[in-house]
Parts: structure tokens; C-alpha cells; sequence
């Protein structure tokens, strides 16, 4: 049934002959452009902003020099849009229609005649401001119109020798919807994040509210965190000083 997919998912890609790839560096989307460059001409694009988790980076770029695939990078600034800015539930919105500006710019440039990205079957069963946004600009879901859900991703990245890597999202995601979104705060979640994740490994989310922080684990690192209160007190006690509890959330992130 995997390999079925595949074959037919890269068929569906090879018959757009060249097709831009959104690369976020994740699985989903990792997933989507080893099939597209194994079966079309693929070009892969990152686009980083300032609330884009270095890793990501780091990981798109190893991934496309390891498998031989063009990898663009292209930085924009969502800090100057004051709707994203304001941090209300369309705030994925206003950043997806950023991101799409620049893929269908170069999309243009270099001949593609598909933008893709990696949403899967799952992401539909949320409230996703950019699922509408990707519809207005014309991004099609490839991995989606196959049904394939994030199991499924995992799956096939296993068959693929895709590495699996926790979900991310960017850092505005950890910022409460209401609060201002600056280069302070994130600076301090991105700053909080990388303390804990060096601590107690990933997947770690950093979560700010205000008046209070929580932070989110897999269950490795929930017991971790369990067994180290003290120290979890110690990083977020002095990246937020202004918040007056700390939370360990004991849900595992996603599954993990």
C-alpha cells in the first residue's frame, strides 16, 4: 500500500514537470520532496523569518545537500506586518500569505509549474488560518489528496530513509494569542527553549502566557523534567521573571 502511494504520488508530481517544493525542514514536508525530486525536477524553498526555530534550518539544509536537491532560502520579516504582529487567531494567516507571495514569485522565476507543500490529512481536522490562505494562493496538498496522515508520513519516511523529527511549528506558535509578538519575546522563548531542549533533549515547546509558562514534552523528556524540577525553575524563573508559575504540562507533546 506504501509503495503504492508513492509510485502514484510521484506520478501525480511528474506530470507538473517541475514543481516547487515549501520546505520547512520537518518530516511532512521532507517526506513530500524526496518523492518529488525522485520522480521531477524539484526545487526546495525555506522560507526563514524571525520567529523561524534554527533547527529547522539547519535540517532543511542538511537534507537537501545530502539528496542532491537545489534548496533556496529566502528571509522576509513578519515583524513589520502589524496584523501578525497583533497575535490574534489569523496571525498563521497573515505568515502563510507572506511565505505563498514568495514561492509563487519563485515558482515564476525558475519555471515551476506546481507549488506543493506538506499538510497531511490530519492538519484538516484543526482550525488552520493557513489551510485558507493556501487555498486563496493556489498551494496544492499533495500528500493530502492521497489521504496520507501523519502515521502514514512516518511510514513512508522509514521506506524512504527519511530521518523522523518531531512536529514544529515556529516560535510566534509558543506566544499566547493576544500578547504582541516582538524580538524580545521571541528572543526569550527561543533562548528558554534552547536551554531546555539542551537539557533534556526534544521534543521540548516553551509556551508563554503572561502571567505564567508552560512547557511541553515528550514523555522522555515530561520525566525528565519530573525528576529536575529544580532546573526547569531555574532556566524559565530566568528568561520570564515576570511570570508567577511554571507549569510542566503532563500530556506528552503530540504523541511523542
Amino acid at each position: 500500500m506504501i509503495e503504492k502511494n508513492i509510485k502514484e504520488l510521484g506520478q501525480r508530481l511528474k506530470n507538473f514537470n517541475k514543481v516547487l517544493v515549501l520546505y520547512s525542514g520537518g518530516v511532512d514536508s521532507g517526506v513530500l520532496l524526496k518523492i518529488a525530486n525522485d520522480f521531477t525536477n524539484t526545487i526546495a524553498l525555506t522560507v526563514v523569518h524571525e520567529a523561524t526555530v534554527d533547527s529547522s534550518i539547519r535540517r532543511a539544509k542538511h537534507f537537501c545537500s545530502v539528496h542532491g536537491i537545489k534548496h533556496l532560502i529566502v528571509n522576509i520579516s513578519v515583524l513589520k506586518n502589524p496584523y501578525f504582529v497583533r497575535n490574534d487567531k489569523m496571525r498563521c494567516y497573515y505568515c502563510k500569505k507572506a511565505v505563498h507571495r514568495i514561492a509563487k514569485q519563485t515558482a515564476q522565476k525558475f519555471g515551476c509549474n506546481a507549488i506543493v507543500d506538506g499538510v497531511v490529512a490530519d492538519d484538516f481536522a484543526d482550525d488552520r488560518p493557513g489551510l485558507t490562505a493556501a487555498r486563496e494562493d493556489g498551494i496544492l496538498h499533495p500528500l493530502y489528496e492521497y489521504g496520507i496522515t501523519k502515521r502514514d508520513v512516518y511510514m513512508i519516511a522509514e521506506q524512504l530513509g527519511v530521518t523522523p523529527t518531531p512536529p514544529q511549528s515556529c516560535y510566534a506558535t509558543r506566544i499566547a494569542y493576544g500578547i504582541e509578538i516582538n524580538s524580545a519575546i521571541l528572543s526569550r522563548v527561543r533562548s528558554a527553549e534552547e536551554k531546555m531542549i539542551e537539557e533534556f533533549g526534544e521534543p521540548i515547546r516553551v509556551r508563554y502566557f503572561g502571567e505564567y509558562v508552560m512547557v511541553e514534552g515528550g514523555k522522555k523528556q515530561i520525566e525528565g523534567m519530573r525528576k529536575n524540577e529544580n532546573i526547569v525553575r531555574e532556566i524559565l524563573d530566568y528568561t520570564f521573571p515576570e511570570c508567577s508559575r511554571v507549569i510542566i504540562n503532563p500530556v506528552p507533546y503530540k504523541g511523542w
